[in-house]
């Protein structure tokens, strides 16, 4: 038999609230097959910086109060930042009835301008085929896709002197290999009619972000407004932003970076967390 409860924590216990870190919500599915869990949702006490995020590093330990050990690592957390933070940890025993020691490690990464951590790019229309992340490993270059699908088929010649241009100014061909061929296959085989490069209803962006230091881009209207941010959709080299029949001259965009200068590590312990 199968049971899902949830708790929603107000941080009304010393143990969950005396610290940065705080216990939001608690998800327990617990029965006897082995697919039972405990999801918790942590946070960062009285927080309200909509760029912050965070992951978990590390969890030195988690046990229930019948002496279980709740986490048992399968798999390494996702090396993005994410914006919010879900910790699962394995089924309780039936008999328990609280966590009595969670225990460990997470990364806040809480980017501004100064720091590096936000890069603020006015009027984005002025900065088609352009790499927008200097000093980095990472690259991310907007992509005026109708117009390069358009001068692929009205002159290939001259489109082929483009795309050698445009990895020329961004120093493309400075790396071995991965990049290089990736960005110039890229217009020779994802051109079609599928493909959200030609759809004005996107922005697109080729990426190479070896380090994971792109967290997420955000297109403002010109006066400020977000238009779309946080649903940023991966294929391969290619980062499209749905922003719809928002796209204006004067849109701008804010690109969030993880990077050591705006990364900073808070342990966390918590004692007898009720289990619902």
């Amino acid at each position: 038999m199968k049971k899902v409860f949830i708790f929603i924590l107000i941080c009304s216990t010393a143990s969950l609230c005396s610290q940065e870190v705080v216990i939001n919500k608690i998800r327990e599915q617990r029965n006897i097959d082995p697919f039972g869990q405990i999801e918790l949702t942590l946070n960062v006490k009285n927080e309200s910086d909509e760029n912050l995020s965070f992951k978990i590093d590390t969890i030195l330990i988690a046990i229930d109060n019948t002496k279980k050990n709740l986490y048992k690592p399968i798999s390494k957390y996702d090396k993005k930042y994410n914006t919010s933070n879900k910790l699962k940890l394995l089924t309780s025993s039936i008999k328990a009835t609280h966590i009595s020691k969670l225990k460990g490690i997470v990364s806040i990464n809480k980017p501004t301008i100064k720091n590096g951590g936000i890069i603020k790019i006015d009027k984005y229309v002025n900065h088609f085929n352009k790499n927008l992340i200097p000093n980095s490993k990472a690259k991310l270059i907007l992509i005026d896709g109708r117009k390069l699908d358009s001068l692929k088929k009205a002159d290939p010649v001259n489109f082929n002197n483009k795309i050698q241009k445009i990895k020329q100014e961004n120093s493309l061909d400075t790396f071995v290999g991965e990049i290089s061929n990736s960005f110039k296959n890229l217009f020779s085989n994802i051109f079609n009619n599928s493909s959200t490069l030609k759809d004005p209803r996107y922005l697109n962006f080729f990426f190479f972000d070896p380090n994971n230091e792109i967290s997420n881009i955000i297109i403002k209207d010109n006066s400020g407004k977000k238009i779309s941010g946080g649903n940023m959709y991966k294929n391969k080299n290619i980062i499209s932003i749905y922003i719809g029949n928002n796209s204006k001259e004067n849109n701008g965009l804010e690109i969030i970076l993880s990077n050591p200068n705006n990364i900073q590590k808070l342990p966390f312990y918590f004692n007898n967390i009720l289990l619902p």
